[in-house]
Parts: C-alpha cells; structure tokens; sequence
C-alpha cells in the first residue's frame, strides 16, 4: 500500500492508495450509498477460493469522510463491501447499514447506477 499522498493526480488507478487520495480531493458530498468491491491479484490455483481483503485503514478514513459531507439530518449511509471480510462492518460507525459480499464486482440491482 502506497502512501496515497505520493500519487499523481494523472496516474489514478483502481487501487486503495488512488481511491483514497481521489476520495480525500473530490467534492462529493449528499453521497446516500456506496459500494466499494475488493479484488485481489490471484496466486492461487483457479479452483481455489478467493481470499476475502480487510479494509486499508486510510481508505475507510476516506469513505466514512466522504459520508460526513452529508448536510442531512435523517441520513444513514448505505456502505456495500464486496469481496470484504465481514470484519469489515465492525470498523465503520454503528448507525451505518454496512453490508459484505463475497465475489467480483456484479451490480447491485438495489442501487441505482447512472
């Protein structure tokens, strides 16, 4: 894990450093659900499971900062880890509905994607 301040801002990727430093200088705000998918580089045989990955503590730091950009007083964010430990749930705050999958990346067909 990279220190995220180190990445440059053309060279965003889809892994935790990036997301977390895209997340720390976006301006995302009202942000009702997210869900963040988990995938590993695999080494194992194919018919092995894939091990499930635990959090990067500075990307939760960035998700749960994204979510108190909310300005709403009824709000409870809706967070989806897929391919997360169930662990997981337990590091984000308590009023939250934090849900975990196992698997790839597949739509929520709950969620409504633009």
């Amino acid at each position: 894990m990279m220190d995220p301040d180190l990445v440059a801002p053309c060279d965003y990727s889809a892994v935790p450093a990036h997301w977390v430093k895209a997340f720390n200088r976006s301006r995302l705000n009202s942000i009702a659900q997210m869900t963040i998918a988990g995938e590993q580089n695999s080494t194992f045989p194919l018919d092995d499971d894939w091990a499930l990955m635990e959090m990067p503590e500075c990307l939760r730091k960035a998700i749960i900062c994204v979510f108190e950009r909310n300005k709403r007083d009824n709000f409870t964010p809706r967070l989806v880890l897929k391919g997360f430990e169930r662990s997981e749930r337990e590091k984000f705050p308590a009023n939250w509905t934090v849900v975990t999958t196992a698997g790839y990346f597949e739509p929520d067909k709950t969620l409504n994607y633009d």
